[in-house]
């Protein structure tokens, strides 16, 4: 059987962790805006967020994370729940001048033209795992592009 990771036990560990740098949450971790505001807060100094497989993020909860956060590795995993004004919301925040790595997996709202307009916008990156298997995407799972 799988154990189930609270949203307390995160930010319990995110606040003991002194030195957490890097933070994967697990696949399908349903939290809300109160518990990324809560996390940025218990955990400023973090440079590395992988949002588990269909997290259930939205906008507001990446605004939050993207502009408190100076990250500098994103990872997004089958985020159903973004819309375009997401690639604004990174392109507008804080972490847009920090990020150097993305890894984007069957996330909808990243196409093709939005990756190109995020990569564009981000100025240190270096680093691009792209996979969206809708048919419009020429990039694999192995597809590492240098930018």
């Amino acid at each position: 059987s799988e154990t189930e990771i609270s949203l307390h036990t995160v930010l319990q560990c995110a606040r003991g962790f002194e030195l957490l740098t890097h933070l994967s949450l697990p696949d399908e971790f349903a939290a809300g805006l109160d518990f990324y505001r809560s996390l940025v807060q218990a955990r400023p100094t973090l440079k590395s967020l992988e949002l588990g497989w269909n997290c259930e993020v939205d906008d507001a909860c990446l605004q939050v994370l993207c502009d408190s956060l100076s990250l500098e590795h994103l990872s997004l995993t089958a985020e159903n729940s973004l819309s375009p004004a997401a690639i604004d919301t990174i392109l507008q925040s804080r972490s847009a001048q920090t990020l150097r790595s993305l890894m984007v997996y069957e996330t909808p709202v990243l196409t093709s033209t939005n990756m190109l307009r995020l990569v564009g916008g981000c100025p240190l990156i270096v680093e691009v795992n792209w996979y969206q298997n809708d048919g419009l995407s020429s990039a694999t799972e192995e597809d590492d592009f240098d930018a």
